[in-house]
C-alpha cells in the first residue's frame, strides 16, 4: 500500500464537493428550522383552540347541571300536584255535602213557614 498524493485539481474538486455538502446541509437545516417554527406556531394555535374548547365544555357542563336541577324541581312539583289532586278527590265528602244541603233546605222551609205564620 502506498498513498498517492492528490493533485491540486483533485484537491479543488474535493473541496468544491465538501463545500456543496456543507451548503446543502445548511439549506436542509434552515428548511428544517423553518418547518419546525411553522409547526410550533400551529401547535400554539391548536393549544389555544383546545383551551377554548375546554372552557366551552366546562360551561356546557354547568348548563347541564342546572338543567338537571330544574328537571328535578319540576318532577317534584309534578309529584306534589299529583298528590294534591288525589287529596282533593271530588268524591270525598260528597255525602256530607249532600246531607248538609238537605239540612239547609229543611231549615229554609222551616224559616219560610215560621215567617209566614208570624206575618199572619
Amino acid at each position: 500500500f502506498f498513498f498517492k498524493q492528490k493533485t491540486a485539481y483533485e484537491m479543488l474538486r474535493s473541496l468544491v464537493g465538501s463545500e456543496m455538502c456543507i451548503r446543502d446541509s445548511l439549506n436542509i437545516e434552515s428548511e428544517f428550522i423553518e418547518k419546525l417554527k411553522e409547526l410550533e406556531k400551529e401547535s400554539v394555535r391548536i393549544e389555544v383552540h383546545i383551551d377554548k374548547l375546554k372552557e366551552e365544555k366546562a360551561d356546557l357542563l354547568l348548563e347541564i347541571v342546572e338543567a338537571e336541577r330544574q328537571i328535578l324541581l319540576w318532577e317534584r312539583k309534578i309529584q306534589l300536584e299529583i298528590e294534591m289532586q288525589k287529596a282533593l278527590d271530588p268524591n270525598i265528602g260528597q255525602a256530607e255535602l249532600e246531607s248538609l244541603k238537605r239540612e239547609i233546605h229543611k231549615l229554609e222551609i222551616r224559616l219560610d213557614t215560621v215567617s209566614y205564620t208570624h206575618l199572619r
